[in-house]
């Protein structure tokens, strides 16, 4: 939770490697493996114990199912989020390529 809220808070980017290591993604290759690698591993899978591999994914992802509520809270708070002033000077500031200042950040 830690680390969700200061990548989240602080919209600061991170590298494929950073990723990783934060267990967002699973695997970080070249842009020239991405095909290979995929091939690679779901050949793996295909191959696997297909069962074990099935009741795996299922109960994955009825986990997330579970996770669902939050997830659309989340997401309903970020797309209220966009109406903001705030949101329009992040906007501006990464197509102006300039630090935001951001209205509510500022002191009256």
């Amino acid at each position: 939770m830690a680390r969700a809220k200061d990548l989240l808070l602080r919209s600061r980017p991170i590298s494929g490697p950073e990723a990783v290591s934060l267990g967002l993604v699973a695997n970080c290759v070249a842009a020239d493996d991405v095909v290979s690698t995929a091939i690679e591993i779901a050949t793996e899978l295909s191959t696997g114990p297909q069962w074990a591999v099935r009741g795996t994914k299922r109960a994955l992802n009825h986990w997330l199912q579970l996770a669902a509520p939050a997830y659309e809270h989340s997401a309903t708070l970020e797309a209220l989020n966009t109406l903001h002033a705030d949101s329009a000077a992040g906007r501006e500031a990464v197509l102006t390529k300039q630090a935001p200042a951001f209205p509510s950040a500022r002191s009256e």
